[in-house]
């Protein structure tokens, strides 16, 4: 009998540390890639709730258009909408209360060369009825900021409304829509 035989009962030094080496590779490839996803995916929701506030702020100004119309025929007007034509301004919605709206005005510019200095947008749960809701007068103050601008194209006929969203250090999002005022008969 041959009493030499090859020992094949376990694994050389070499080929564990192959081995460890490309596992940990494979799992910090994965790590990163979970990471940056994770990443991105905050970015997103951020985005899209800017978007919705941004939204938001333009049917404010359409719906102030039914309920104020004649600030939107001429430029002296002590309606509270008047308070955006021009410049930058903040808007609270106020459900319980007569006009319902709430105007004011922040156009000074803000931090890091901001052109508009509106005070964050607070958020508020309503834990009856699910309601999320954006607001400036309760709830706990997240770091978005919305501004709106009223610029007349044609005055009494035609405006610009302009909706910002700012957040963070230099991200922002902005919407646009031209109204055009029509009196009622």
């Amino acid at each position: 009998m041959d009493k030499k035989r090859k020992s094949t009962r376990g694994f050389t030094l070499v080929e564990i540390l192959v081995a460890i080496t490309i596992f940990s590779i494979t799992v910090a490839g994965t790590f990163s890639a979970v990471a940056s996803s994770l990443a991105y995916a905050r970015h997103v929701r951020l985005q899209t709730t800017a978007r919705w506030l941004a939204h938001e702020g333009l049917e404010i100004i359409r719906n102030a258009r039914e309920r104020y119309p004649s600030a939107w025929y001429s430029t002296g007007s002590k309606d509270p909408l008047s308070e955006c034509i021009g410049t930058w301004c903040a808007v609270e919605i106020q459900p319980n209360q007569t006009p319902g709206l709430e105007f004011s005005e922040c156009g000074r510019g803000g931090p890091g060369n901001s052109e508009f200095n509106c005070p964050p947008l607070l958020f508020n749960q309503n834990e009856t009825t699910s309601d999320f809701l954006y607001n400036y007068s309760n709830g706990s103050e997240t770091f978005f900021r919305r501004a709106l601008k009223i610029k007349p194209i044609a005055p009494g006929e035609e405006y610009k409304v302009i909706s910002k969203v700012m957040w963070g250090a230099n991200s922002e999002f902005s919407m646009e829509s031209t109204l055009h005022v029509y009196q009622r008969i």
